[in-house]
């Protein structure tokens, strides 16, 4: 018969169960888990510069905004300037017609013989001159619009100043004072 025999021997664990492959295991965990890790903060810088893009882009626009409201800002200030002198200069020229009216009207009423041509040519100038800064006013609306244009026109500033010495010589007279216009030129062009 056979003799029994008794043999020892040990079994190993798959290779994928051995001490190695744990570590590897291990090793690939930790190697996602980085590149993991990695990617998302790639993904963070890449949002961060994307957002400082944004924050860059629109503090330009606010600050192109900002310069297009100052500048429409100025603008209205500089209107705001030009409407207030512009009511101003309109006031003392509605004051000067109506002076010389009040004064022909005066020396008509005194002496009507010797006033009244000349008075009413006077007058009717005078109106014309009111009528023309009653215009100057309906511009005014023009102006704030922008649609007002600039209408540049040669006169003879001597004729000029003859007719504002000429207007106010009445109420010179009223006052016993000489009023006179002496020039050595006939005309002087002006724009």
């Amino acid at each position: 018969m056979s003799e029994e025999g008794s043999y020892s021997f040990s079994i190993l664990p798959p290779w994928y169960r051995s001490w190695w492959a744990y570590l590897f295991y291990v090793l690939l965990i930790l190697a996602g888990v980085y590149g993991l890790l990695r990617w998302r903060v790639q993904q963070l810088s890449q949002r961060t510069l994307e957002l400082e893009e944004t924050v860059r882009q629109r503090t330009r626009e606010v600050e192109k905004q900002k310069d297009r409201l100052q500048e429409q800002a100025e603008r209205l200030e500089e209107l705001d300037q030009v409407k207030s002198r512009f009511f101003t200069n309109i006031s003392h020229e509605f004051r000067t017609p109506l002076t010389v009216i009040k004064g022909m009207v005066e020396q008509i009423e005194k002496s009507p013989h010797k006033f009244l041509a000349k008075g009413l040519k006077m007058i009717k100038s005078n109106n014309a001159n009111l009528l023309d800064l009653v215009n100057q006013i309906l511009d005014l609306r023009k102006l704030e619009s922008g649609t007002l244009q600039l209408d540049l026109v040669q006169a003879n500033i001597i004729y000029y100043l003859r007719y504002i010495v000429e207007s106010f010589r009445s109420m010179a007279e009223n006052k016993n004072i000489e009023l006179h216009f002496l020039s050595e030129h006939r005309t002087l062009v002006m724009d």
